[in-house]
């Protein structure tokens, strides 16, 4: 469930007010509708909580500016500044000389959710046990000895069964525990976090996460039982925890906490961030994403962040404008009739904000229409939002609600009034200053007076922009779900959403690996439906193209019903429900009883990513987060019919990555390169090998798996092998001659 942050009491000026920086418009309102909220809820003279603020300034002598003004800075990562300030003084700060923007603090949500049980072979798909047995060609086992891995998280058991060692200590080297007001408890001592009692006691999701990356072996050497080790079961963890709610100042400060510590210890550090939210320009250029890049950039620490779970939401939209209109419907979710506000009525069709994002600094124009589905092309009602025409269109009830001024909604339309109840949808324009790009911030509330009139009615949005240039339109969460669709409902020059944009708004930073996941097992005969074959991106892996032209996810992993471990402290708390977190395998020692349960999510895919990377870093601890990247791609595999939602390459193979960051062959018994004067050229169409001075030269292609596709044996010193007949992926293609072996490898 959503957190959202406390009422304060906030005067804010009308829309359009000139600042040196000014909130957005989702932020403007967000202000107004709390400041009469409080208004309304607070006693006399009570204080109101403080307001965090993400800022974006020009230079460090803005940062003397705002603390002298009398802001409390929290941190500062690069341009990026996490600030406290008195909710009456927010425009004010906002106002200072050299602060590029400014936007609220926001929520963050786990990515994950319930699932059934089963067998899970996510562990074997990797080779997991291969690395850690140090199977051939390796000359012994690799863990993520002399690595630390990270965890930001809630729902954390430092003392579970799989994150002790074989005598019972714990592998948790230290704990940065954020209390509620804002002060920190660092806990370094084996005793001192033995005896910590976790965060919270209503959520497992960070212990499930932290055995995933890096839990230890748990199986009772007497009586057997599942292999639920972790992907780095020989690394150091440290943790990062709150009793308060999980915000971007939090996850800021505790990525920064991590990477600093390891660099202390002078170790190798990857941190795992399964934790996000929707919205933004994803570019990279958000403050959260922003000072994500600056912290991975100037301590080295390796970051991989969860891509998200709304891959199958048609929530967002990716088009190039031609010489006709982007057009669509606004529909209601599989999930409005859940979180829609109780006090509505029932014929809702869609709430909540959306973003319309253009390519760069062009404008875009966006109307929105009431039509009759019989005749769209006839609207009954309209209100159209430029950059200069910041305009809605509302109920005389619902004018409130907006939260914008009066003077920009129109509550006069007869048709609009008559035909929906309590209703309004409009917007606010302009250039963004961090990314110089063009942004509509677009809310709307539809329900509809009638059965009939719902029936018989739909609200249509239409982008008119410049020919050849893309606009991205992307939909924020409520309480972790979408509350709208955008639909075609089948109409000639009508678009459906693919699910291209629906990723992770933290997952489009820069210097780090984003994560999604893939299917590895299926549990039941419940999952032998579409969506969970084996080896294909799971049908809720969040990704998307960016304005940049990346394509993400960079990976993916198994996400698909992981069993790990669960806090006990959530097993024993009121809010425990077994139907939701079955008890797949319980361990027993010492008195005290440790429960592992299944879970789905990119939250899970990515643990993996992050402890199969701590893995190759106490391989290769010079490997950068762009080596780690690549070594991840070119040992992949591409999954038969792959779709666009895989991202920018295959499912993850850490037996294979492992190799290749040693610089070994993971094919058989092949060693790599012991022939320095045979070369192998690949060209189109072909391979073309030489041998200086060779007698025959034999060459034959291997795919990521070890099966042989096809060989070729060729007298003499040179020899040619086709592939323009081969399927589209990555091989290795090995020459040998009588003196010795080279293997290479290559993407078609």
């Amino acid at each position: 469930m959503k957190k959202f942050l406390p009422l304060i009491c906030l005067a804010v000026s009308s829309l359009g007010a000139s600042a040196q920086a000014t909130f957005g418009h989702f932020d403007q309102v967000e202000l107004t509708l709390r400041a009469e909220n409080s208004a309304r809820l607070n006693a006399p003279g009570e204080k109101s909580p403080e307001l965090v603020l993400l800022m974006r300034v020009a230079d460090s002598a803005t940062v003397d500016r705002l603390r002298a003004a009398g802001a409390e800075i929290r941190q500062v990562e690069g341009p990026i500044v996490v600030l406290a300030v008195e909710p009456g003084k927010a425009e004010e700060i906002a106002a200072t000389e050299g602060v590029i923007s400014v936007r609220l603090n926001r929520e963050l949500e786990t990515m994950d959710y319930i699932n059934p049980m089963g067998i899970d072979r996510s562990r074997t798909v990797l080779g997991l046990d291969k690395a850690h047995s140090g199977a051939k060609p390796l000359e012994q086992p690799y863990t993520g000895e002399g690595v630390i891995v990270g965890v930001i998280d809630r729902g954390l058991d430092a003392q579970h069964l799989s994150l002790l060692d074989k005598d019972g200590n714990p592998r948790v080297k230290r704990i940065f525990f954020t209390l509620g007001n804002n002060s920190l408890a660092d806990l370094k001592t084996p005793a001192h976090i033995m005896n910590w009692k976790g965060d919270v006691g209503t959520d497992t999701h960070g212990t499930h996460v932290a055995a995933i990356a890096a839990g230890s072996a748990v199986t009772d050497e007497n009586t057997g039982g599942p292999d639920l080790t972790g992907a780095a079961p020989g690394a150091d963890i440290i943790l990062a925890a709150t009793q308060g709610g999980l915000t971007n100042d939090f996850m800021i400060r505790s990525a920064r906490q991590i990477a600093d510590a390891a660099k202390e210890e002078g170790k190798p550090c990857v941190i795992n961030i399964s934790l996000g939210n929707n919205g933004g320009p994803m570019d990279g250029t958000d403050e959260a994403s922003t000072a994500i890049s600056e912290i991975a950039a100037s301590t080295g620490a390796v970051f991989c962040i969860a891509s998200g779970n709304e891959g199958d939401a048609n929530a967002t939209l990716h088009a190039t404008f031609t010489d006709t209109p982007v057009k669509t419907f606004i529909e209601s979710s599989p999930y409005t009739g859940a979180i829609w506000p109780t006090s509505l009525a029932f014929y809702a069709r869609a709430f909540g904000n959306f973003e319309i994002w253009s390519e760069d600094e062009t404008p875009v124009t966006v109307r929105f229409d009431l039509v009759k589905i019989s005749d769209p092309g006839t609207p009954l009602a309209s209100v159209t939002v430029t950059q200069e025409n910041p305009a809605y269109i509302a109920n005389p009830s619902a004018l409130s609600s907006t939260g914008v001024a009066a003077k920009f909604v129109n509550t006069t339309d007869e048709t609009f009034c008559s035909t929906l109840t309590s209703s309004f949808i409009g917007g606010q324009a302009r250039v963004e200053p961090s990314n110089n790009r063009y942004h509509v911030e677009c809310r709307n509330q539809l329900q509809f007076s009638s059965d009939a009139n719902d029936r018989a009615h739909a609200v249509m949005m239409t982008i008119e922009g410049t020919p050849g240039k893309q606009v991205f339109v992307y939909t924020s969460t409520v309480s972790g779900l979408f509350p709208l669709n955008f639909k075609s409902r089948g109409m000639e020059g009508f678009i459906d959403p693919n699910g291209d944009g629906t990723l992770n708004a933290m997952a489009c930073a820069h210097n780090i690996i984003t994560v999604g996941s893939y299917n590895s097992h299926r549990f039941s005969a419940q999952s032998m439906e579409t969506g969970h074959d084996i080896n294909q991106t799971s049908y809720f892996s969040s990704w998307a193209r960016l304005v940049d032209g990346r394509h993400l996810p960079h990976i993916c992993a198994p996400g698909m019903n992981i069993v790990s471990a669960m806090s006990r402290y959530h097993v024993k708390n009121s809010s425990y429900d077994e139907t939701i977190y079955p008890k797949y395998y319980s361990r027993t020692v010492n008195g005290e009883t440790y429960h592992w349960t299944p879970m789905t999510g990119t939250s899970m895919a990515t643990p993996y990513m992050t402890g199969v990377a701590a893995m190759w870093l106490s391989a290769n601890p010079g490997l950068t987060t762009e080596e780690i990247i690549d070594i991840a791609q070119e040992t992949s595999s591409i999954p038969e019919l792959a779709a666009d939602n895989k991202g920018a390459s295959g499912n993850l193979n850490a037996f294979a990555g492992l190799c290749k960051a040693l610089g070994l062959s993971s094919v058989g018994n092949i060693n790599a390169d012991t022939a320095d004067a045979l070369a192998i050229i690949p060209s189109e169409g072909a391979c073309h090998v030489f041998a200086p001075g060779a007698a025959s030269i034999k060459v034959s292609i291997h795919n990521m798996t070890g099966i042989t596709v096809k060989s070729v044996t060729a007298e003499g010193d040179e020899a040619i092998i086709a592939t323009d007949d081969l399927a589209t992926g990555i091989y290795l293609v090995t020459a040998s001659t009588p003196n010795g072996s080279r293997t290479i490898k290559i993407t078609l």
